[in-house]
């Protein structure tokens, strides 16, 4: 320790409270984080974050960086993998909320991500697009129930009409009602139905290739 009261471990000139420091190499690891319990699937090791509570006693941890050993046969660490997760304090409950998993994929609201990036949400949109102006509605994107919705609202709003919504069963794609569509260019479809009470207006004319056009099914 120094006359500030720092500790430094390899260091006698520490510049905060702990540091440990190894000029060993040029890497180098001068600090472990051990958990030497039984190996499972569930192991983990943990960095927590503190701060003071309304009890002045204990803190209360607020956030924690943690490893999780995902062992290989009977603990053998050569055939094991570990994901490293990230939780934060959520109405009083450490929660995860993000997760590494030994492939390098990253997950956002999911302990096990299939792909590079993968967000997950059950109550509310995946990803929302917004600029710096907080008064401006932030368009969202959100996949559930085998469906695809694109919309917009304000940040605070608990539901929305999807401008655009697409179908993964049978492929099909649904502009929001009331909604006005503008092609600049072409648009060619195998099969067009218009329901409901829009008008559509076509400036060049309508150019049938084959079938029939019918009016009110007849």
């Amino acid at each position: 320790a120094n006359f500030s009261g720092n500790v430094g471990i390899g260091t006698t000139s520490s510049q905060a409270q702990l540091e440990v420091s190894n000029n060993a190499s040029a890497t180098t690891t001068p600090f472990y984080l051990s958990n030497f319990g039984s190996a499972t699937s569930s192991t983990q090791t943990s960095l927590a974050f503190r701060t003071d509570d309304l009890t002045h006693n204990t803190g209360t941890t607020t956030a924690s960086i943690f490893a999780v050993f995902q062992g290989g046969a009977g603990g053998v660490p050569q055939k094991a993998n570990a994901d490293l997760g990230f939780s934060t304090l959520q109405s009083g409950v450490l929660t995860e909320v993000a997760r590494f998993n030994s492939g390098g994929r990253f997950g956002i609201g999911t302990t096990t991500p299939f792909w590079a990036l993968t967000v997950a949400s059950s109550t509310g949109p995946q990803l929302a697009l917004v600029d710096t102006t907080g008064s401006s509605n932030a368009w969202t994107m959100r996949s559930i129930a085998n469906s695809l919705y694109i919309a917009t609202s304000t940040a605070t709003a608990t539901s929305s009409v999807a401008a655009l919504s697409f179908n993964a069963l049978n492929g099909s794609a649904t502009f929001g009602s009331p909604a006005t569509s503008t092609f600049t260019g072409s648009l060619s479809l195998l099969n067009f139905s218009q329901t409901g009470t829009a008008t559509s207006t076509f400036n060049t004319g309508v150019n049938l290739a084959a079938g029939c056009f019918a009016i009110s099914n007849s």
